[in-house]
C-alpha cells in the first residue's frame, strides 16, 4: 500500500462525513475571548481549518490559529488530516500525535493517526490505534472498519470479519465496510459473496473517487459490473 490513500476503507460513505470534531462550536468561546477585531478574522480562520476541499488553505488556518491557541488539540487534528490529504504522512502523525497529548480522551485523533499508520504499512500500529479510538467511542464505524482493514492485511481474517460487521451494524449504509467485507470474502474463496458486497458498495457510492479499486475486485472476480 503506497502514500496514494488508494484503499478501500479510506471510503467514505454515511459514517465517513466526519473526521473531527466540529472547530466552531468547540473554539468559538476561545476565539471570542480575543479582542472583538481580531475574532472575526479567527472565527474565519475556524472555518477554513477544516476545509477538507482546499488542505493548503486549511494548513495556512490551522497554523496561524495555533499561534493564539497553542493547546487547542482539534486544530492539530485537522492540520494532520489536511497534512494527509497532500501525502504528507510524517506531519499528520505528528500533528495526529500532539492532539491526543492534548486531548487523550478525543476518539478522532487515534483514529486518524491510525489511517496514517495504514499509509505507511504499520498495521500493528494502526490497530492500536483503532482499538483506542473505540475505547473512546465504541460505536464508530470507521474505526471498525480501519481496524478491520489492518487485520485483513496481517492475514488475520476472522477478526476483520467481525470488525466489519461491526462497522456495519452501525452503520448499513456505509459503503467502504462492504468494501472491505468484499475483498474480505475474496480472501476467503466466497466469490458469490464478495462480488454481492462489492456491487452494493458501487451502489452505495458509485461516484466516489476511489470506486474504481471496487470495480477492480470485480473484475479480478469476473463479474459483470
Amino acid at each position: 500500500m503506497s502514500g496514494s490513500l488508494d484503499i478501500a476503507w479510506l471510503w467514505p460513505g454515511a459514517a465517513g462525513a466526519r473526521i473531527g470534531r466540529n472547530l466552531l462550536p468547540l473554539l468559538t468561546g476561545a476565539v471570542l475571548a480575543i479582542s472583538p477585531p481580531a475574532a472575526i478574522a479567527q472565527l474565519d480562520l475556524l472555518k477554513d481549518c477544516q476545509r477538507y476541499d482546499h488542505s493548503e488553505r486549511a494548513i495556512q488556518a490551522c497554523t496561524e490559529l495555533l499561534r493564539v491557541l497553542p493547546d487547542a488539540a482539534p486544530i492539530y487534528n485537522h492540520r494532520g488530516i489536511a497534512y494527509m490529504q497532500r501525502g504528507e504522512l510524517a506531519r499528520a502523525i505528528a500533528d495526529y500525535t500532539e492532539a491526543i497529548r492534548l486531548s487523550p480522551r478525543d476518539a478522532w485523533p487515534h483514529y486518524n493517526r491510525g489511517r496514517a499508520l495504514l499509509e505507511q504499512n504499520d498495521f500493528a500500529g494502526a490497530i492500536e490505534d483503532f482499538t483506542q479510538a473505540l475505547a473512546r467511542r465504541g460505536d464508530n464505524a470507521l474505526a471498525y472498519n480501519g481496524r478491520a482493514w489492518g487485520y485483513y492485511k496481517l492475514g488475520k481474517l476472522d477478526e476483520a470479519m467481525h470488525d466489519v460487521n461491526r462497522a456495519l451494524a452501525f452503520d448499513p449504509h456505509y459503503a467502504a465496510a462492504f468494501d472491505t467485507r468484499g475483498h474480505l470474502y475474496e480472501a476467503l474463496g466466497k466469490t458469490d459473496a464478495a462480488i454481492a458486497d462489492l456491487r452494493h458498495a458501487l451502489k452505495l457510492d458509485p461516484a466516489n473517487p476511489l470506486a474504481h479499486i471496487t470495480r477492480e475486485a470485480l473484475q479480478r472476480l469476473g463479474a459483470k459490473r
